[in-house]
């Protein structure tokens, strides 16, 4: 195979493809590919955050839970498409995210427990 500006060319078949070696996270949304870079920086233009989780919702919503050094569970954070910004989401932390839509996620945590935006019980 031989690879130039990281897309590579199956010799075989002559298929050409990016390769997402070393990336941390991905996600979809409307058809985009979003995704997290080896430092765990959000790519395809968004404001610059460092996520170690990535979830895109139905709706085209976006979720992460944001860096942190010294802790087991990271702060839920959503991007605000209009106004260009993320803002943290109050309750549960996680080291795990799945968005449905704008306002249900399903979190996990580091003791394995799952919290969901519409329920009150873990």
């Amino acid at each position: 195979m031989n690879s130039s500006d990281s897309f590579m060319i199956d010799e075989e078949s002559g298929v050409l493809y990016k390769s997402f070696l070393g990336y941390k996270g991905l996600t979809l949304k409307n058809d985009e590919l979003v995704y997290l870079d080896n430092n765990f920086r959000v790519k395809s233009g968004f404001k610059d955050i460092c996520l170690v989780s990535i979830s895109a919702g139905i709706d085209g919503s976006i979720w992460g839970l944001e860096c942190e050094e010294g802790v087991f569970d990271y702060k839920i954070v959503k991007y605000q498409q209009y106004a260009d910004k993320w803002y943290y989401v109050d309750g549960a932390k996680g080291v795990s995210l799945s968005a449905y839509n704008e306002i249900s996620c399903a979190v996990l945590n580091s003791l394995g427990l799952v919290t969901l935006s519409s329920s009150e019980k873990t």
